[in-house]
């Protein structure tokens, strides 16, 4: 069974995803099927979310046992660095929420699994702009869904940028060309 939280997670989690990182099943003495998500969460609110998205996913589904893994603290190159530790060695849990760039190298790394049909097709249903649409997809393969994406604007002075030779007519597209600008 591949295991997927995503359905129920439509509820937001500055772009991030949620991934699945494929596995095996296990199950709890109770027979349930056991279903590992693991995410970095700043602030109360977040796991007061998580924590009814738990309750509400085991409510719809009494054969599921969610567990929901607060990573302990707030770094994210340690989340990052545990992750990659946990999918080296497939002991990593089976839902896990991730930025962009992380996600890809994930992806290209071979560590998550691709998303299921439906989770494809309710993407592309569902999302409310191409951004959305295309974020977890890495290489014509979808690898997850958006669960939240933060719009970013760049105000900058048309004077200073013609007194320093660029050209106010033109800013920076890219990450790079906003620090060769800087």
């Amino acid at each position: 069974m591949k295991r997927w939280l995503v359905h129920i997670l439509i509820v937001p989690l500055v772009a991030s995803f949620l991934l699945s990182c494929g596995g095996g099943s296990s199950k709890s003495s109770d027979g349930k099927t056991i279903v590992r998500l693991h995410l970095l969460l700043i602030s109360t609110k977040q796991v007061e979310h998580f924590q009814w998205i738990e309750s509400t996913y085991e409510a719809q589904n009494p054969d599921v046992d969610v567990l929901f893994e607060q990573f302990p603290g707030s770094s994210l190159k340690d989340y990052e660095i545990k992750l990659k530790l946990g999918l080296a060695s497939k002991k990593a849990p089976d839902v896990v929420g991730v930025g962009h760039a992380l996600a890809e190298e994930l992806a290209r790394l071979g560590f998550l699994s691709p998303a299921p049909d439906n989770i494809v097709d309710r993407v592309a249903e569902s999302s409310t702009n191409e951004m959305v649409r295309t974020a977890p997809v890495f290489n014509g393969i979808h690898y997850g869904i958006v669960s939240d994406a933060t719009p970013t604007a760049l105000f900058y002075n048309r004077s200073m940028f013609a007194e320093s030779g660029l050209d106010p007519d033109r800013p920076p597209q890219t990450m790079t060309e906003l620090i060769d600008f800087a």
